[in-house]
């Protein structure tokens, strides 16, 4: 049994990123599906997905679970996935309570200001 909480995943690659969350979901399908691999390094347990996938960005790539285990935690957790190969990122985007401001560089917003909710705020 894995648990994954996903928070560092989320911080990482939702909030810094830009990826939408049904994209942990497919990083993380993909590294722990049936044909995956599992790598072991000094430092580090990895399960290794076996096939590239279409990311939806326009990379091919191979996704990876960093698995935490430790001798005094009972349990194998998820700690990181990393797509090998995202060369290509998302654009950001501003949501609802993100904290994310986009930089606009329209006709309309000349000078570059910050925008969030639809409105303009002088930057």
């Amino acid at each position: 049994m894995l648990v994954y909480l996903g928070r560092h995943h989320y911080d990482s690659r939702v909030r810094k990123d830009g990826y939408l969350p049904c994209d942990l979901v497919h990083q993380l399908e993909a590294a722990l599906a049936s044909t995956s691999v599992i790598e072991t390094h000094r430092h580090m347990t990895a399960v290794v997905s076996a096939s590239d996938r279409d990311d939806g960005h326009g990379n091919k790539v191979r996704d990876r679970a960093i698995l935490e285990l430790q001798a005094r935690k009972p349990r194998a957790e998820v700690y990181f996935v990393v797509a090998r190969g995202d060369f290509i990122r998302p654009k950001k985007q501003q949501s609802p309570g993100s904290g994310l401001w986009l930089v606009h560089t329209s006709p309309d917003n000349r000078k570059g200001r910050r925008q969030g909710h639809g409105q303009s705020v002088p930057g």
